[in-house]
């Protein structure tokens, strides 16, 4: 039953994402075996100088998750993001770690400067997981 309103919420959450003005919010993903990070990249009229992303990270392998990986990723993930444009790193201004109450998922609010990428420049927002595969996941929005 639980697994059933899982899905519904889902459902839910995807057609409210894809009904969003589009000029307002982008959707990128990259994962896997061991991961899938999901993003969504939201500009906000309210905050001109911020870029801010809904960030959802998946562990594929039921057996992965503990106690001790979920205190991980609540607290020790001040660098784990970063938008990289051309060969330069910029770190979130705020990190906000979001409670989704799903074991092996974890959701954040991250807010960067703007930074403006030139045309054939884009700014890619990664994700250096430093607990589960050890891996970059590159989430490439328009």
């Amino acid at each position: 039953m639980r697994t059933g309103r899982l899905k519904i919420l889902e459902v839910m959450l995807l057609m409210l994402a894809v009904s969003c003005d589009t000029k307002r919010a982008d959707f990128a993903e990259a994962g896997d075996e061991q991961l899938k990070v999901q993003g969504l990249k939201i500009r906000k009229k309210e905050s001109p100088g911020l870029v801010d992303y809904q960030v959802r990270v998946q562990v594929i392998n039921p057996e992965i998750g503990n106690e001790q990986l979920a205190a991980s990723m609540m607290y020790k993930m001040d660098s784990a993001f970063y938008l990289a444009n051309g060969a330069v790193r910029v770190y979130p201004e705020i990190l906000e770690p979001v409670a989704s109450g799903i074991k092996n998922r974890f959701e954040y609010m991250v807010s960067f400067k703007d930074v403006k990428a030139g045309k054939d420049d884009k700014a890619l927002l990664v994700y250096a997981d430093k607990f589960i595969s050890r891996k970059a996941y590159t989430l490439e929005f328009k």
